[in-house]
């Protein structure tokens, strides 16, 4: 292949990547909500497509180029002026919207269920600072990484960019010791930094009434395993994510059976041994056992939720996160029929069957290409693909959602361009 057309081919396949960014962020203000969540889904269906074919047939992007033209020290440069340009937007967020708990009530939940557990008093309770006293509904994962803010007395939500950013340091460091070159590094790091510097910059106060943050930290930390076929990252990163937020069990039942297929009985049993044990651990002994009806209770607030937003405020009623364009929500709300709660119903239906679909199409997958394409590979882009449709066809999305998406895609990128390698030893 001519060498310009490569690099043509090159920079179309990493614009896909940045566009997704720009129609969470604000495509509604040059497409209707219809029109937005339509191509925003048929990009991400492209990039896992994209992917798959590149991993298969291995095309390496770079073949032409001298990778010693670029230094080491220009990346760290780069990642210097991106940590200070995101520190300092970062900062102006956080005075501009200092008093977030008018905005949103996730930190104010996340930080009652933090001072009662360091008070040693059950965390899970209604909240009784509002009138409407919501349970809070959130994992031990999301709320504990609070510990450092209160303990060194600084705005809690730094705590969540500096993860975030750490671990997607840490993903570049890790993962070009094994395949990729220093242009990779490159455009890996961009993906990510360009989807932060957007939230902060562009999405008002998305990043800085929430705490996602963590989230999206959390299943780097999964993806870096899956990249690397590293059993101790994947393991730290499942449970993590397990214990922060329930999506990824959606993936789990094809990361088990790649698992046990490909894994040796021992590696088996000691991974899956330490999910289970740190499940029971974190969250099982010291909540679930107090209040059994804890997920449940959760699960519930969480519907209860979706029914009303679905449904619309005000007078007429509008479902305000619907209007970003960043779910199917107001399609499937045009067909379906019924009340709100029989719409969310049937749309949590059809997200549980895109679920299975999804499992199955990764098996098919996996078995189509066994040995051509790594299985690990397999699992990361299907574990971006699942986390694509979880939050497409969920009847209540938010923008800051997919901050998790846009940071996890840009592993997905580097995975899919790298250079013909041979195979990379499994790590225990």
């Amino acid at each position: 292949m001519n060498k310009y057309i490569r690099i043509s081919l090159h920079i179309l396949y990493f614009a896909l990547y940045i566009l997704p960014i720009f129609l969470v962020i604000n495509g509604v203000g040059y497409f209707s909500k219809y029109t937005n969540i339509t191509v925003l889904f048929s990009i991400h269906i492209f990039i896992a497509i994209i992917s798959i074919y590149l991993c298969r047939k291995q095309i390496p992007f770079y073949k032409e180029i001298k990778y010693k033209k670029y230094s080491i020290y220009s990346i760290i440069i780069l990642f210097i002026l991106v940590i200070i340009s995101i520190v300092y937007y970062f900062n102006i967020g956080i005075n501009k919207y200092g008093n977030y708990e008018t905005f949103s009530d996730v930190i104010p939940q996340l930080k009652v269920l933090y001072e009662r557990y360091s008070k040693g008093v059950q965390p899970y309770a209604p909240l009784e600072m509002y009138s409407h006293k919501p349970y809070p509904v959130y994992m031990p994962a999301h709320w504990l990484i609070l510990a450092p803010a209160y303990l060194l007395n600084f705005d809690l939500r730094w705590i969540g960019i500096i993860i975030l950013l750490i671990t997607i340091f840490s993903s570049l460091l890790i993962i070009r010791t094994r395949f990729i070159s220093l242009l990779q590094m490159f455009f890996g790091l961009i993906i990510s930094f360009v989807a932060i510097l957007s939230y902060c910059i562009l999405a008002k106060s998305e990043l800085f009434v929430t705490f996602e943050t963590p989230i999206a930290a959390y299943y780097i930390i999964l993806a870096i395993g899956l990249a690397n076929r590293n059993l101790v990252w994947i393991t730290i990163g499942i449970i993590l994510c397990l214990l922060s937020r329930y999506t990824v069990v959606f993936w789990l039942p094809l990361f088990c059976f790649i698992a046990i297929n490909e894994l040796t009985l021992k590696q088996n049993i000691l991974m899956f041994g330490a999910i289970l044990s740190s499940i029971i651990l974190f969250y099982i002994l010291p909540f679930l056992i107090i209040e059994p009806n804890l997920l449940s209770i959760g699960i519930a607030y969480h519907n209860n939720a979706a029914i009303a937003d679905w449904f619309g405020y005000g007078i007429p009623p509008i479902s305000w996160t619907q209007e970003t364009g960043v779910s199917f929500g107001p399609i499937l709300k045009l067909i379906f029929s019924g009340d709100a709660e029989q719409e969310v119903y049937k749309t949590r239906v059809l997200q549980a069957f895109m679920m299975i679909a999804l499992n199955i199409i990764g098996l098919l997958i996996y078995k189509k290409y066994k040995g051509i394409i790594n299985y690990f590979d397999i699992a990361l882009i299907m574990l971006y693909l699942i986390l694509v449709f979880f939050y497409i066809f969920s009847p209540l999305t938010y923008r800051y959602y997919y901050i998790t998406i846009f940071t996890l895609s840009s592993i997905v990128y580097i995975i899919s361009t790298s250079l013909p390698r041979n195979k990379v030893k499994i790590l225990n």
